[in-house]
């Protein structure tokens, strides 16, 4: 729980990408960045193990929050992305080219 708690506080409040998750990974900095104290390799033996995980939570997180926001209220906007980023839509989530190229690498290094 404390890793997960962790990693959603980064995707929330600091806007972190699974891209950006994965890129601190590589480069070492990962736990550091989302703020846990704990060991990542007792959690996750191998980088497939990571991603894997990273991804079951990420499509939860994008799947749900959006799916909720839709049947919230009307409210009044003050921004151009009052929910974070734009555009919002319940379709799968979202994987850019970077982020593939970052897990082939990550699974390639096995």
């Amino acid at each position: 729980y404390p890793y997960h708690d962790r990693l959603f506080r980064a995707w929330v409040e600091c806007g972190f990408t699974p891209c950006d998750c994965l890129e601190t990974y590589l480069d070492g900095t990962f736990t550091d960045i989302i703020g846990y104290d704990g060991d990542l390799g007792e959690l996750f033996p191998t980088p497939a193990d990571f991603i894997s995980d990273l991804e079951r939570w990420w499509n939860l997180y994008r799947g749900l929050s959006v799916a909720k926001r839709l049947q919230a209220p009307p409210i009044l906007a003050v921004g151009a992305a009052p929910f974070g980023e734009e555009p919002e839509t319940q379709g799968a989530p979202y994987y850019g080219r970077k982020y593939r190229e970052l897990k082939e690498r990550l699974l390639a290094a096995r």
